[in-house]
């Protein structure tokens, strides 16, 4: 999902000289319409079977209609082979303009990664790659963010959203994070996904579990947002709310969105490349940053 965000958030400026249209799975659809309303391009369905977790075997698209739409190229920023070869299938000899080919091959080969990992290179942002692909000034999406977050309150309230795919991927201390905060006399609201595991010390009757409209609304409501890496970091952020992300596992420098200020592990990996036997997995990690330095970053961030 984290991808649809921003590349729905590129395409706004996208959209304004020419005509855009969004290709991603369907079931993102009504969170994307929540999100940005009426800056939302058209959306167009396609539903491929390796975007998720969970996603099924076999996927069965309307060819047909899609390529009725008869698009003049297309443009991603992901890398992935698995892309292009769905976007041959659907629109064959379709011209196709994509970047973050190295970044994603250092994602799964250690030895391409020293060039990111020993800073022979920097490592390549998502949303910056998106909108140099989309042939638009990021600094668009900076202001956009800034013009977004002066409409959030000034209430104490603070949203952690605790869910992530995988165990590995979720912030360990919630319990403790959520009991300093609210000594600071913050009001503390936890979210998490309908089938988000919880962290040790958090039970059913402790969070709020939403997704699409109700999840906007509480992200809406809060004027700091807390997250892992994961997809509700670009939600956050394209809703213009101040984000503070716990990394850990993956590098947050390719997937920082304006607005973010991120508390890092010590051991967060440095370039592109992640342990996928860590990354895919439901073992909890240690070396996450402590309870005590998130509940400061979090303080200072209000207190600006």
């Amino acid at each position: 999902m984290g991808d649809a965000i921003i590349a729905a958030t590129v395409a706004i400026h996208a959209g304004k000289t020419q005509k855009v249209l969004l290709a991603c799975n369907s079931k993102w659809h009504l969170l994307l319409k929540e999100t940005f309303k009426d800056e939302l391009v058209p959306l167009i369905s396609v539903d491929s079977n390796y975007t998720s977790r969970n996603s099924p075997t076999t996927v069965d698209l309307d060819l047909k209609t899609l390529r009725a739409l008869d698009p003049s190229v297309i443009l991603s920023a992901r890398g992935d082979p698995r892309d292009y070869r769905e976007i041959r299938r659907i629109w064959p000899g379709i011209k196709v303009k994509m970047n973050g080919k190295l970044p994603f091959l250092a994602r799964q080969i250690k030895i391409i990664d020293l060039f990111y990992s020993m800073d022979l290179t920097s490592v390549k942002n998502r949303y910056q790659s998106w909108a140099t692909v989309s042939n638009v000034n990021y600094q668009l999406l900076e202001e956009r963010f800034f013009t977004l977050s002066k409409l959030a309150s000034s209430k104490k309230k603070i949203a952690i959203h605790i869910g992530a795919q995988w165990k590995s991927r979720q912030y360990p201390f919630v319990s403790d994070l959520r009991k300093l905060l609210s000594e600071c006399g913050f009001e503390i609201t936890l979210i998490a996904g309908p089938h988000d595991g919880l962290p040790i010390g958090i039970h059913e009757i402790d969070v709020v579990r939403c997704i699409n409209k109700d999840l906007v609304q509480k992200f809406q409501d809060a004027n700091l947002i807390i997250v892992n890496d994961s997809s509700p970091l670009h939600l956050a952020s394209a809703l213009g709310r101040q984000t503070l992300c716990a990394a850990r596992v993956s590098n947050i420098a390719e997937w920082r969105p304006p607005g973010c200020t991120s508390i890092c592990s010590p051991i967060m990996p440095k370039g592109h490349w992640v342990d996928k036997k860590v990354y895919c997995s439901d073992d909890i990690l240690d070396g996450w940053p402590s309870a005590d330095l998130v509940c400061q970053e979090a303080g200072r961030i209000l207190q600006k």
